[in-house]
């Protein structure tokens, strides 16, 4: 078990660029399809509860490639973690909003009560 795991950190070693490029790929995957996510009200709160997870693996592929001094890795990790940002910052704007509704109408029923 223990030789299984030393190759697969040798492997890991030997292939960070790979995970770095992966790791925003994903991200940006993740992002957009939490934006989407998003737009529905019954998927917006597991829209912002999953929205930190793009972000922290943009930001460790951003780590990664700086670490290893890839421009071409790095800058594309940095766009994914901007697009990482934009869909958190969609997610958690519509999930204000829906707050904000939620509040004017329970304002409006008690107001109707009176």
């Amino acid at each position: 078990m223990r030789d299984k795991v030393l190759t697969f950190l040798k492997y890991v070693q030997g292939n960070l660029l790979f995970i770095s490029k992966w790791s925003a790929i994903t991200a940006i995957v993740l992002a957009l399809i939490i934006s989407a996510m998003s737009l529905s009200i019954p998927l917006l709160p597991y829209a912002v509860k999953l929205s930190l997870f793009p972000v922290l693996l943009s930001a460790g592929g951003w780590s990664i490639a700086n670490a290893r001094k890839a421009k071409t890795k790095r800058l594309f990790a940095i766009l994914a973690l901007w697009i990482s940002l934009g869909g958190v910052f969609v997610s958690h704007l519509q999930y204000q909003r829906l707050l904000v509704a939620y509040q004017m109408q329970k304002q409006a029923h008690q107001n109707e009560q009176k």
